[in-house]
């Protein structure tokens, strides 16, 4: 296929299926893109508000996608200032973060086959509009970021890594040999080592970065997998009166144990609330999950008492604190998630609103009104 071929063909439906509707505004092919004194034309810029949100170059079934291209699709997003661009021949499909200066290969976020379809489905659906919305990108995106940099990092500083681990073991273990504290030292850091190396291979061509890592030990009803049910606040249905529990969480640590467990721990509270939400911090900076707590558990007083979660998963244990358990299956995504609002009004700890402000809250400054 010639390349209009392939625009109509393969990309144009491919959108249509993610979400994109083209008689809504969704999509406008030809986006005006000024490059030095001329200008260029985009062929699919993918709308959000009226707003492109994402380019799609497309180039002949038999055209190799080299440097060159990745170079012009990149640089089309960061002329606009469009964070993600879309390069495909209708056979294979890359997507990169456009808003890095970097090579073509390190803004690379994902690769994929589009005859495989059936069986990289969580790739593809990055570029829906759904996860767009709801900034599923953003996540892998940091993910992949923040490993690659703990990676470098890792083989920068060994020597100080090993004589750090070495220096704990000798404290807590001190009738150790020398020789054997120094061995397990060696194996700790290459342990670790392979666990980030492990990590980054997860993020490499799937879906949404950590949340996608299986986890050990037990799993919810969802196992990590990020394919959430979503919902709209308006169709919540509860009591207008009904508490729910805000909390913040890192993208980095956090939403990974709220799919492993369908449970949030560790906290310092007294009542138990009818819904927990999860806010992201940035860059998602929205309130993007929520789900019906079953129970609460009683304040802890040693890590003895904590049942059904890994040793792991215990970093952030205290005596006192409690874990809220959810309903299973319960988690929904939020279709309409709750932005932040002005400085200060995003939650950094524990909140409680009614459903009833919940649902009608434009930003989270709206439900601190009610905290």
């Amino acid at each position: 296929m010639k390349e209009a071929n392939v625009k109509l063909k393969v990309v144009q439906p491919l959108l249509a299926a993610l979400g994109w509707d083209t008689t809504a505004g969704d999509v406008e092919m030809e986006w005006s893109v000024r490059v030095g004194s001329k200008t260029a034309a985009v062929d699919f810029a993918l709308l959000l508000e009226k707003k492109p949100v994402v380019f799609v170059e497309s180039k002949g079934f038999e055209s190799k996608l080299d440097k060159d291209d990745a170079q012009q699709a990149i640089s089309y997003g960061r002329v606009e200032g469009v964070k993600w661009s879309v390069l495909t021949n209708g056979k294979e499909l890359n997507l990169y973060d456009s808003s890095e200066s970097k090579e073509p290969e390190e803004c690379l976020i994902t690769s994929l086959s589009l005859d495989r379809l059936d069986r990289e489905s969580d790739e593809i659906r990055l570029l829906s509009k759904q996860a767009l919305i709801s900034q599923e990108i953003e996540i892998l995106a940091k993910t992949k970021k923040a490993l690659v940099a703990a990676r470098r990092k890792l083989d920068e500083s060994r020597s100080s890594i090993v004589a750090a681990f070495a220096v704990a073991l000798a404290k807590s273990l001190p009738d150790l040999p020398t020789d054997l504290i120094k061995d397990l030292s060696d194996k700790a850091f290459v342990k670790v080592q392979a666990e980030v190396s492990l990590a980054r291979e997860k993020t490499e061509g799937v879906g949404v970065g950590i949340t996608k890592v299986a986890p050990r030990g037990k799993k919810g009803a969802f196992g990590g997998e990020p394919h959430l049910p979503s919902i709209g606040r308006q169709d919540i249905d509860g009591p207008p009166e009904a508490t729910v529990l805000v909390c913040p969480a890192r993208l980095e640590f956090g939403i990974d144990f709220l799919f492993k467990y369908e449970a949030w721990a560790f906290l310092r509270i007294t009542r138990r609330p009818d819904y927990l939400a999860l806010y992201l911090t940035n860059p998602v900076s929205k309130i993007l999950y929520l789900g019906e707590v079953d129970r609460l558990s009683s304040p802890l007083s040693t890590r003895s008492d904590v049942e059904e979660i890994d040793d792991e998963d215990l970093r952030t244990f205290k005596t006192g604190k409690r874990i809220v358990w959810l309903k299973k299956g319960s988690i929904r995504k939020l279709s309409d998630p709750i932005p932040s609002g002005k400085l200060g009004s995003a939650p950094q700890s524990p909140w409680y609103t009614t459903l009833k402000q919940f649902i009608s809250a434009k930003d989270t400054g709206d439900l601190l009104r009610t905290h």
